[in-house]
Parts: structure tokens; sequence; C-alpha cells
């Protein structure tokens, strides 16, 4: 393993807390394992052992969450004002050049175009994305990761990353051509998962250890990145489910680190909780172990539960998932694959109990497999919602 060094810092001082596992997917997976390191020097939580930045920005380029979905405009119902409130205070002047980097179908965006702000540019590397946000709001869509983004220096006086920072493998080059897009004095606005309240937002386990989630940020972190790569964090809020915001000013010269230690606490605190959860999940599981099973899911958790041997007990007879990503991908499971199948293909016998390895979603699949699939089949639940 090369990359075991701080990436923020870049101190090799470095120690692991855990390690993650998932069973890959085969013609989808990019990460099958990866270490979860705290630096000594700065106090940073990231990942370790993960493939290249130009892995991830061809993974989130042909696997966007958006497409394929049914309802490309949900995000839009979110209440943006606290972003754009923020905005207004620091870069008042409606015709400023504004960027949003991986924006999705970026409701954010939208937001500020019914403010008044008129110079936007959003950039994804899914097409989709690009194509629904120039369809819909009449906003200049761009096909692009950030480093791939081709705009001159000092193009924008904004540029906004929500849930960005956090699936970025090489952050101080990044921070480097969001310093030089920047025109003087520019603002830098990001939101991302806070490691102080990993244990707070009610996710699956060690879900913020997920396969795209590869930095673990608090708001010390954040400045530490802000300082070293000449910036000013002026400001730290939190508008979003557990997440930090900051606002960051481009300065012309770069300040010294401040190291956060509390950071690895928090993350032993969440591996902790995460444990004693999975423990309650596995007693959930093991009545059905030498039984006959359908697992519905292929994300993040059932490919932890698949790799970490929760489900080895059991006779897994089908994946399945909605995700047409992930649908004719195969699990490899006990040595055989297991090909994801969509919905209408499953065609377990009755009696084959389906366990459902989704939190966020554990509700709506089990009502579909019900009421639109029709299906008798037991249904296992993991989570007390």
């Amino acid at each position: 393993m090369t990359d075991i060094n701080c990436r923020l810092c870049g101190s090799f001082d470095t120690e692991v807390l855990r390690r993650r596992k998932f069973a890959p997917i085969k013609g989808v997976s990019f990460i099958d394992e990866y270490e979860i390191r705290v630096c000594r020097r700065c106090g940073f939580g990231f990942a370790a052992g993960i493939p290249e930045q130009d892995e991830f920005d061809r993974y989130y380029a042909e696997q966007s969450k958006y497409d394929g979905s049914i309802d490309y405009g949900k995000e839009s119902e979110r209440d943006f004002s606290a972003y754009v409130n923020l905005i207004g205070r620091y870069k008042p002047d409606r015709n400023t050049a504004v960027a949003e980097i991986g924006c999705g179908t970026s409701g954010l965006l939208n937001a500020l175009r019914m403010s008044g702000y008129n110079n936007l540019t959003g950039a994804d590397p899914s097409q989709s994305c690009v194509d629904y946000i120039t369809r819909r709001y009449g906003i200049n869509g761009v096909r692009a990761t950030l480093n791939s983004l081709d705009a001159g220096a000092g193009a924008f006086g904004v540029l906004i990353m929500i849930g960005v920072l956090e699936h970025i493998r090489e952050l101080n080059r990044s921070m480097r051509k969001i310093h030089s897009l920047l025109s003087p004095g520019g603002l830098l606005l990001t939101d991302v998962p806070d490691v102080r309240n990993f244990n707070a937002v009610r996710t699956p386990p060690f879900q913020e250890f997920s396969i795209e989630h590869i930095n673990y940020f608090s708001a010390g972190s954040l400045a530490n990145l802000a300082s070293i790569n000449g910036f000013s964090q002026t400001e730290t809020a939190e508008l979003s489910n557990g997440g930090v915001v900051s606002v960051m000013l481009k300065t012309e010269t770069a300040g010294d680190l401040v190291p956060s230690y509390d950071d690895k606490r928090c993350l032993e605190e969440y591996i902790r909780q995460s444990e004693s959860v999975d423990k309650t999940v596995l007693e959930s599981i093991k009545p059905y172990y030498q039984k006959p099973v359908v697992v519905w899911g292929a994300g993040t958790y059932a490919r932890h539960l698949l790799a970490d041997g929760a489900l080895n007990g059991c006779d897994l007879v089908a994946v399945v998932d909605n995700s047409p990503h992930y649908q004719n991908g195969s699990v490899e499971f006990k040595g055989s694959p297991i090909r994801v199948t969509g919905p209408a293909e499953l065609a377990a016998p009755p009696d084959v109990p389906i366990i459902i390895a989704s939190q966020f979603y554990q509700d709506e699949i089990a009502s579909m497999i019900k009421k639109d699939l029709g299906l008798e089949n037991p249904i296992v639940t993991l989570f007390k919602l």
C-alpha cells in the first residue's frame, strides 16, 4: 500500500483504525477494500489503499445516482435558502460568476437563479445531469470534474461544492485548482459530513466509510485544508443533516496547520457504535442460516454484509437492486457469481425470505415487494426505524 501518508498534511505518521471490505460487483466495483487511517500529526481521518483520482472520476461519470431516476427533480424540493443567504452575504452582486462542482440536478443553482444570480454554471461528470439543468433551468451545464473543468484563471467569484470534498482523493491538488479558478477574494462554499456528527445521524453501520466517502472532515480539518492552500475559513455552520458548511475566502498566502486531534476520538466512537449495530443485524440474519434467501440491495451496506461474512451462513439464491447500474453485474459469493437482477426479474419461490439490506429505503422496498410486485415471500428487515 503506497498511499498511507496523510491526504491533508502529507505525514507518513498515520495509524489504522479499521479495515473495510466490500463484495465486488463485476463490471461496477472499483473499490473492494481500504483502511481507515488517522494522521498523528494533524488529526485528519482518511481512507488509504484506494484507486487514483482518475478512477473515481470515471466511476462518477458512469454511475451517477441520478441516471435512471424516476424523479430527477426531487433534489429541487430541498430548501436551499440558507446556502443562498450565505453566498448573498459575501457576494451580493447578482452578476458574480458562480459555478457548482458536482452539481447533480442542482436545486441550489436554481435557487440562486430565482434569487437573481444570472451568471451560473453547473459542472458534473454525468451527462444526464448536465442535460437536465440546461433543459429545465436554462443554466449553463458542463460535463466535467473539478480537475477537468476548462475555465480560465479567476473565472469565478464563487465556487460551490456540496457533498464533494469527501469524495476527492487528491485534496491539495484540487484545492490548488479551486484557488486558480477563483478571482481575488473569491468564495469557496463547501458542505461535507462532519465526523463530530457521524453518530448522531441515523445511517446503516459504517455508512460514513462507504465506497465513495474517503475523507472524514471536521471544522478543524477543513480550516487546515483551507489554510495550507491559500484560503481563510471565515465561517462554519451546520445547515444540513449532520454536515458542516465552510465558507472559505481566497487569499494570497498559505497559513499553518492547527492539529484537530479530537477527530480520532469521534471516528473511534463511530466505529464502536457501528460494530454494536452490526451485531444486532447479525442476530436478525442468523435465523435464516442454512436456508435459501434473496438479498435486496447491492449498495454499500449489502456489499459490506456479503464481504464481512454476516450472510455466509445463508444460501444466497438472488441479489436484487433497483439501480440499473448494478443490474446484470454479478456478486461473488462463496466462490460463485450471483447475478444482480432488477425487481421485475425476481423469480424466487414464495417461501424464500427476502432480506432487505437497506436502511434508507427499507419501508419503500417492503411496500414494493408486497404491493407493486405482488410477492408473498417473507420479508426480513434489519433496522428498526
